[in-house]
């Protein structure tokens, strides 16, 4: 039996789980926030572009001028900082992401040292120490994305199965699950990935490959099985889809935090810009003495065509045209 994962709004308004218990954020709910004057942050948080893997599919590794740059900045800066916004909310909820998060130094006691009123998860290629992490560090931790990368490995036996092993072992938080990117390189491992996480009742979420040189050159089988093989969450993601312009919470109740400390209402408004030089969305730089999230959210016309982890974050409202 899968489950049960709880969305913010469902904990609230029911009042009935353990306070021991760590939920995610349904963004879908998000809207309570306005409803019942419920206080919540939603941040993607890209701690490094430092990573120990190589994957040839990877949107970072595209534009390495851009994303594999190195900021030393101490731990201790950043608990500074979340400190000063997060008191202005009743609960922040934080997607923690790199590069790979657990090469970051002294990552493990940056986790320890975040307000109290925030939940994470983490998105991991599991190449740390997973006892160590859950033995001091996991104590407000919801789960851990397992970004499971095949065509990175020489030995892919050896890699999946000490891969499922680690995820086995944090199954105890209870949003865990593994993630797949259906890219070319890795569709050939897929259904042994799903016969595992089957076995192991281990969630299985399958996202698109977003990297477009990549993408070019698959054949038109390996498009279909990719398309075919997406979460449900995801399946928008392929199909043609109408922009429509919407009052968005981005910039408002969610964020995109940068390694330098840049930060942005969402991944697809920092691309635009990049790609196009227009009016910047910057919101500031978390580390200024007098920065603050937007007042209002932002109207945005690219609606729903949103980076995907933006997507999961986000509330919207409908324009009325006259």
């Amino acid at each position: 039996m899968n489950r049960m994962v709880l969305s913010v709004g469902e904990y609230i308004l029911r009042k009935t789980i353990p306070k021991s218990w760590h939920f995610m954020l349904n963004p879908r709910i998000l809207q309570l926030k306005e409803l019942y004057g419920i206080r919540i942050l939603s941040a993607i948080w890209f701690i490094t572009w430092d990573c120990n893997f190589k994957c040839p599919y990877c949107w970072q590794w595209a534009e390495p001028e851009l994303y594999r740059k190195h900021y030393p900045i101490g731990w201790k800066k950043w608990v500074i900082a979340w400190n000063k916004i997060a008191v202005k909310f009743d609960k922040v909820v934080c997607g923690i992401t790199g590069g790979e998060p657990f090469i970051y130094t002294d990552f493990l006691e940056l986790l320890q040292e975040l307000p109290s009123n925030m939940i994470y998860d983490i998105t991991s290629n599991l190449s740390f120490n997973v006892e160590r992490f859950l033995k001091i560090a996991s104590k407000r931790c919801t789960g851990v994305v397992c970004s499971y990368h095949p065509a990175n490995i020489t030995n892919n036996l050896s890699y999946t199965d000490n891969f499922i092993q680690k995820v086995r072992l944090l199954k105890i938080l209870p949003n865990t699950r593994v993630n797949f990117v259906a890219a070319p390189q890795n569709l050939k491992y897929y259904y042994k990935l799903k016969q595992l996480c089957e076995k192991y009742n281990i969630e299985l979420h399958v996202d698109q490959c977003t990297t477009k040189i990549n993408n070019s050159k698959s054949t038109k089988e390996e498009l279909r099985m990719a398309n075919s093989i997406l979460s449900k969450d995801r399946q928008h993601s392929c199909k043609k889809i109408i922009q429509r312009t919407v009052m968005c919470s981005a910039g408002k109740n969610h964020i995109l935090l940068h390694p330098n400390g840049m930060t942005y209402p969402c991944i697809k408004l920092e691309n635009e810009y990049v790609n196009t030089r227009n009016t910047s969305p910057l919101i500031g730089n978390f580390f200024d003495e007098n920065f603050s999230l937007r007042d209002k959210g932002i109207k945005c016309a690219l609606y729903p065509k949103c980076a995907l982890c933006d997507y999961d974050n986000i509330y919207v409202k409908a324009i009325k045209e006259h």
